[in-house]
């Protein structure tokens, strides 16, 4: 009788929501494996920008590209804000809540066109605080990750959904098995009264997608100690992403890296320091010419 096979670790990919501030994508992706952009919610960059994100990413790193607001964000009654094409009042009116429109079919023409140039990882699809868990809601997601946006639209790149405003964890977590896409959510947060914490543990599929995002936490830095929910959450999966989005994302996120390759405090806090003094030391020229082209 064959001996039971020990679990094996979790593929994991760890990063931070956008770049810090002073730091380049070469800099950046020395240290960390994993860049979750929101560039993206304002329009999809040119081919030649997306080209350059991919070289400065290098063998390793790996991008997690945000779906256009135009396909999850109904406009204001100006537009827009800040984003990067001027849209006829007739596409305004097919924008936004997932709608089977030709503009929405279009978006994802260009974002699945983004996520081959890039090598993206994850392909995310934040929906707003308004978009709330309705009957009209719930069938337009299913319509569009069935028709519009099915698994393998965007090559091997997982999809992820982030619902923000009246979703239930539970709620979202279930829905989100119905469509066959990735919930991101945050093991770290105290915000959500009456969690299971439990749930962070068994989330459908073999794929798990963490966002720390700071809420109820009172302090920019999140302990080593403080890091062990999403540590053991983690385990469960076959492949995991974290993407720290809180105020102390970098340093953090530095952290864990090490934590997971069994690194001392001592040295991790030594590092972190020096990591520290490099994001001071950052290239601001880059990352000016980076806004500029996207």
């Amino acid at each position: 009788m064959s001996e039971p096979s020990e679990p094996t670790a979790p593929e994991l990919q760890i990063g931070c929501v956008d770049l810090p501030m002073r730091l380049s994508r070469q800099r950046y992706f020395q240290v960390l494996t994993y860049l979750e952009t929101s560039a993206t919610l304002l329009g999809v960059p040119r081919p030649a920008v997306l080209q350059r994100w991919r070289q400065e990413a290098g063998a390793h790193g790996r991008y997690g590209l945000m779906a256009p607001q135009t396909v999850t964000h109904r406009p204001g009654p100006k537009g827009y804000p800040r984003h990067k094409a001027t849209l006829t009042p007739a596409e305004l009116a097919q924008a936004g809540s997932f709608r089977a429109t030709d503009l929405v079919r279009r978006e994802i023409d260009t974002l699945a066109e983004a996520s081959a140039i890039c090598g993206a990882d994850v392909v995310l699809f934040r929906t707003p605080p308004d978009f709330a868990p309705s009957a009209a809601n719930r069938d337009a997601m299913r319509a569009f990750f069935r028709d519009i946006a099915p698994a393998g639209r965007f090559g091997d790149a997982i999809r992820v959904w982030e619902p923000q405003g009246l979703w239930e964890l539970e709620t979202a977590a279930h829905f989100a098995g119905e469509l066959g896409v990735v919930l991101a959510c945050d093991p770290l947060t105290t915000d959500q009264i009456g969690t299971n914490r439990e749930i962070f543990s068994r989330l459908p599929g073999d794929d798990a997608y963490f966002l720390v995002t700071g809420l109820g936490m009172s302090r920019r830095r999140i302990d080593d100690y403080a890091l062990e929910p999403l540590l053991e959450a983690a385990e469960s999966y076959r492949r995991v992403w974290v993407a720290f989005a809180h105020e102390g994302k970098y340093p953090d996120a530095i952290r864990m890296r090490r934590q997971l390759a069994g690194q001392s405090a001592g040295a991790g806090q030594d590092e972190d320091q020096d990591e520290g003094e490099d994001q001071d030391e950052g290239e601001d020229q880059d990352e000016g010419e980076d806004q500029d082209a996207e």
